[in-house]
């Protein structure tokens, strides 16, 4: 299999039991199938050795704007989505079969974000209460000035 971004022929490396096709003499990517980076996001999950065998990958310049298909579903474009509420790690995923490809050094990046599954909800509801609570909170207010209104008849 031959990485979208750089052609370059995927080379399968395994990380607890997890194995993982990476450009690592080309562009430095990585393909995850589906459900893989979830088994691989936190800090405990991953190998030190491993996250420095990933970074001496050679790397190939190349755009990061041009859109390529997933590896799996050959048709099917990959879309560009944040893997988390910072905003700092940008990814694409297929939307058919949920495979994920991580560009060189977003890995490391993820692994500098949160260190458990616990820190990156928490950054979410964080994110949520930031962005949705004031208007919930007047939408509530709302409400019950409805529903008294409406006790007085």
């Amino acid at each position: 299999m031959n990485c979208p971004r750089c052609q370059t022929e995927l080379q399968e490396m395994s990380n607890h039991n997890v194995k993982i096709d990476v450009c690592y003499n080309g562009c430095g990517g990585i393909w995850f199938d589906p459900r893989e980076l979830k088994r691989m996001d936190e800090h405990h999950e991953c190998d030190e050795d491993f996250l420095i065998k990933l970074s001496q990958s050679k790397t190939k310049r190349v755009s990061l704007d041009e859109k390529f298909n997933c590896l799996s579903c050959e048709d099917q474009p990959m879309y560009r989505r944040f893997f988390s509420t910072l905003k700092a790690v940008e990814m694409d995923e297929c939307p058919q079969c949920a495979g994920i490809r991580l560009d060189a050094g977003e890995l490391t990046h993820i692994y500098s974000l949160f260190k458990t599954e616990a820190d990156r909800k928490k950054a979410a509801d964080a994110y949520f209460n930031e962005v949705f609570k004031p208007g919930l909170d007047e939408m509530k207010k709302e409400s019950l000035k409805q529903l008294e209104s409406r006790k007085r008849f």
